[in-house]
């Protein structure tokens, strides 16, 4: 075991251990609240920024953010509260533990695809500002397997213009003492 296994294990085991105190639903929950504020922020925050304009006589420059963490806020609350309520639903039906191991192991899978693209990141980076030592690499047990997660679940994402430019030598040098 190489320290890049420690290194990619520590968050794997902090994702297990914090899905098992959240509970499977209200990790999803979290997710799904998330998804829904940034989607519902975006598609509604222009009609409530009409509205406390018309309404209350709201002006200004940040009107448009006002409006956004309004509505992102809103939904969030919401889906998290439903989830909570949802979840002592399960916990009075005494399937609290089997929320808690489903919890924990969509906390590893959450872990596991953060780790993977922070992996893919500095897989770039390496590329143009060697760091990692190869044997360490060579060595790991779990490196590889949480690497090619993001490869083989989405592909598109090293593949997108967001990423490319993000790795870009011009972008590195810049970035990089």
């Amino acid at each position: 075991m190489s320290y890049i296994d420690l290194l990619i294990l520590v968050p794997l085991l902090w994702g297990a251990v914090r899905g098992f105190m959240k509970g499977f639903i209200v990790s999803v929950g979290s997710l799904v609240a998330l998804a829904l504020g940034i989607y519902g922020a975006i598609v509604f925050s222009d009609q409530l920024g009409l509205y406390l304009q018309r309404e209350h006589g709201m002006e200004g420059p940040f009107m448009p953010v006002v409006a956004f963490s309004l509505v992102f806020l809103a939904i969030v609350v919401g889906v998290y509260f439903l989830a909570r309520i949802i979840q002592k639903t399960v916990e009075m039906a005494a399937l609290g533990l089997v929320n808690k191991l489903a919890g924990s192991l969509f906390g590893i899978m959450k872990a596991v695809l953060i780790c993977s693209v922070v992996i893919l990141l500095l897989e770039k980076i390496h590329f143009y500002v060697p760091f990692l030592p190869e044997e360490q690499i060579q060595n790991s047990f779990v490196y590889q397997p949480v690497a090619d997660v993001m490869q083989v679940y989405f592909p598109r994402v090293a593949e997108s213009e967001a990423f490319k430019t993000l790795i870009k030598a011009e972008f590195l040098e810049e970035a990089l003492p």
